[in-house]
C-alpha cells in the first residue's frame, strides 16, 4: 500500500463516536465527538463526555470551530448528598451540594487571546458561597470575585472582587 507523501499529495480522515451505557439503573455514561481533518487542516473536534452515578455528575467537553479557530473546553463536576441524624432527640437533614468548573477558551491564530476560568460553589443549611476567577491570555483582565452568605444569627453576606 503506497500513502501520497509527495508533492502536492493530500489525505484526509473523519470519524465519529457516539454512545451510552447505564448500569445498575443508578450509573449513567454518555459520549459522543467526531473528528475531521483535510490536508493536514483540522476541521472538526467535538468531544462529550457525561457521567452521572447518584447525585454525582461530570462532564468534559471539547470543541473547535473552523471557522472562527475557536478551541474551547472545560471540565465540570457536580455533587449532591442527602445526609440525616438524629442528635438529642432532634432529627438533622442537611442536603450540601458542590459544583466545581474549569472552562477555556482560544483563538488558535493569536494565543494570547485566550481566557481561563474556574469556578465552584457550595450550598448547606447554614449557608452558601461561591468563588469565580478568570485569567486571560494577556494579563490584562485578570479577576476573581467571591460571595457568602451565613444563615445564622440574622443572616450575614459578604462579597468581593479583585
Amino acid at each position: 500500500m503506497d500513502i501520497p507523501l509527495g508533492s502536492g499529495s493530500c489525505a484526509g480522515f473523519s470519524g465519529y463516536i457516539d454512545g451510552t451505557m447505564s448500569m445498575g439503573g443508578k450509573t449513567n455514561l454518555a459520549m459522543s465527538g467526531n473528528l475531521a481533518y483535510d490536508c493536514g487542516v483540522l476541521k472538526v473536534l467535538h468531544l462529550q463526555f457525561q457521567y452521572a452515578h447518584k447525585g454525582t455528575a461530570a462532564a468534559f467537553l471539547l470543541d473547535y470551530d473552523s471557522k472562527s479557530h475557536q478551541l474551547a473546553g472545560g471540565a465540570y463536576f457536580k455533587f449532591e448528598r442527602k445526609t440525616s441524624w438524629k442528635f438529642l432527640g432532634h432529627r438533622y437533614n442537611r442536603t450540601p451540594k458542590i459544583s466545581v468548573g474549569l472552562a477555556f477558551s482560544m483563538n488558535t491564530d493569536q494565543p494570547s487571546s485566550g481566557r481561563l476560568t474556574l469556578g465552584g460553589s457550595l450550598s448547606v443549611s447554614g449557608g452558601s458561597g461561591s468563588l469565580e476567577c478568570t485569567i486571560s491570555g494577556n494579563g490584562s483582565d485578570d479577576q476573581c470575585s467571591i460571595s457568602a452568605r451565613i444563615n445564622v444569627f440574622g443572616g450575614h453576606s459578604y462579597s468581593d472582587t479583585w
